[in-house]
């Protein structure tokens, strides 16, 4: 054979062989190749839906984690706004807080006001305790007794303070010892 058919051949054999390339990956091939494409796109899918419920999980570990200490949190919270008028407590704490500041309570009168309703359904309403309260004792125990109320653990609120002699009328009294009538609102939740 002459070398120009050889070369010739050689050129048919090659495209021969170029076209059953051709037709073997466009059968075989560009179709696997298309399910390993459909696969790796699950693949990664599956990867992230994964990575989400990992960072969903170690959420919820950690909430989990920052919630351990509720119940001491309710308590806390029942100590600020109890769930009910709690006569006792409040008389005791009064009672303490007279004691530690240095002046005496005369008398306490109670006014239980109507129960606030709720401002929407998701909160429940508070109710209103009115104190009237007569002490007796100098201004430095008077004011000490007020910032004592003030920053009390239960919510309270100081809406009026009358000042009088502590005497009576005619009768001397020590210059710095005054009767002061104080009203203050304490608050409650409802549970309804």
């Amino acid at each position: 054979m002459k070398p120009s058919t050889k070369r010739v051949i050689s050129i048919l054999v090659a495209l021969l062989f170029f076209v059953a390339a051709l037709i073997f990956y466009s059968t075989f091939i560009k179709k696997e190749f298309t399910v390993i494409q459909k696969l790796r796109g699950e693949v990664v899918a599956k990867n992230q839906l994964l990575a989400e419920q990992q960072n969903a999980a170690s959420q919820i570990r950690s909430l989990l984690q920052q919630y351990e200490g509720v119940s001491q949190l309710q308590k806390t919270i029942s100590l600020v706004l109890p769930q009910d008028e709690d006569f006792p407590n409040i008389f005791s704490q009064f009672n303490a807080i007279a004691i530690n500041s240095g002046v005496a309570i005369q008398m306490i009168n109670i006014e239980v006001a109507p129960i606030q309703p709720p401002a929407n359904s998701l909160v429940y309403g508070y109710g209103v305790l009115k104190f009237n309260i007569k002490v007796l004792g100098s201004y430095e125990a008077f004011k000490s007794f007020i910032q004592a109320l003030e920053t009390n653990i239960r919510v309270m609120d100081i809406k009026e303070i009358k000042l009088e002699s502590a005497g009576s009328p005619g009768q001397k009294s020590p210059s710095n010892i005054f009767t002061y009538n104080i009203s203050v609102e304490a608050y409650y939740q409802t549970a309804k």
